[in-house]
């Protein structure tokens, strides 16, 4: 679709680009491949603040970051700040003005008709341009409110990313210190069972000897003794053993959660952003629309003065209608 605007150039409305896809870096570090995530949407905020409105040539820069698994991409994408943008909407004051419930002469206002001999196809011409004007600043504004909730939505998505970013090195360092108490109940344990066997076995051999010796009534007592305490520290091995392996179950469960959040780090709210770039993309593609049409719409009404001063109107009486179209 191509508009031509009042400088006699054609804005060409295309397709939106599709995004590109950037393949991940395996050798790259957690850290590494999530930080652009926080830089790019930093950006696109910083831009955000600079500018509301955006160009109708340059419509949108985009900056994707090598930030992927191999199962998706995860995509950014931020807006060109142009200060000629700025001027392309409310370009002229005299068309802000005049769409901001302006009063205007109407067919039925025969006095004023008579008086200023206006055609009446250009005082419907006016009325209607009024009225397009007006639903066009009204899309636009639209179109400003759902920018702004997108800014809310890229803010909820770089808190989520920087929570996740930061409770990285949290879960590493719990993941060292189980493994570290693990290590420590499990060189326990080896050393009670070593230790409480030893004695068994000791108090095994001394009770069968014992049970032929005529001194054996004597012995005897000493034998439990050693047995008793040799189960008492099998015993402990063994709940060491145990404590042992429930710090390894922890350890496995916290490098599973890390894992599931280094890998929700680069993919969370993969398929919002997705839909989120895409309404970006048509959200700027209809203000590019409306540039189009309001430089259109104001070349109208550029003209329509200028043909309201031939014939046998004077430029007085031009100047007198211009003047009464930007009056309450």
């Amino acid at each position: 679709m191509t508009i031509e605007n009042k400088d006699s150039k054609a804005i060409q409305i295309d397709t939106p680009l599709k995004s590109p896809v950037f393949p991940m870096n395996l050798s790259d570090p957690p850290e590494k491949k999530l930080k652009p995530i926080q830089d790019a949407i930093s950006n696109a905020f910083q831009l955000f603040k600079e500018s509301k409105i955006f160009s109708s040539d340059k419509y949108i820069q985009r900056k994707s970051n090598k930030i992927a698994n191999e199962d998706s991409v995860f995509y950014i994408t931020t807006l060109q700040s142009i200060d000629y943008s700025k001027k392309m909407i409310f370009h002229s004051e005299n068309v802000i003005e005049y769409t901001q419930n302006r009063k205007i002469p109407t067919t039925d206002d025969k006095h004023y008709l008579q008086k200023m001999s206006i055609p009446k196809n250009l005082i419907k011409d006016s009325l209607d341009l009024k009225e397009s004007i007006k639903g066009l600043k009204n899309d636009y504004e639209g179109i400003l409110k759902s920018l702004g909730s997108i800014q809310d939505d890229l803010r909820e998505y770089k808190c989520d990313v920087s929570e996740r970013i930061r409770a990285i090195p949290y879960y590493e360092s719990q993941i060292q210190v189980h493994k570290n108490k693990s290590q420590i109940h499990s060189y326990r344990s080896n050393n009670f069972f070593l230790f409480g066997g030893g004695i068994i076995f000791g108090a095994l051999l001394i009770v069968i000897c014992a049970l032929g010796d005529i001194y054996s009534s004597i012995i005897l007592p000493i034998n439990l003794t050693m047995m008793i305490f040799g189960f008492l520290s099998v015993g402990i091995g063994l709940i060491f053993k145990m404590t042992s392996r429930l710090h390894l179950n922890e350890v496995v469960n916290i490098d599973e959660e890390l894992q599931f959040t280094k890998n929700l780090s680069v993919t969370t709210n993969d398929n919002e952003i997705r839909e989120l770039e895409l309404h970006l993309i048509d959200l700027i593609w209809q203000l590019k629309m409306i540039l189009a049409y309001w430089k259109k719409y104001q070349l109208n009404l550029e003209n329509l003065i200028v043909e309201l001063g031939h014939g046998n109107i004077n430029i007085d009486q031009v100047d007198d209608f211009w003047f009464t179209i930007k009056q309450q």
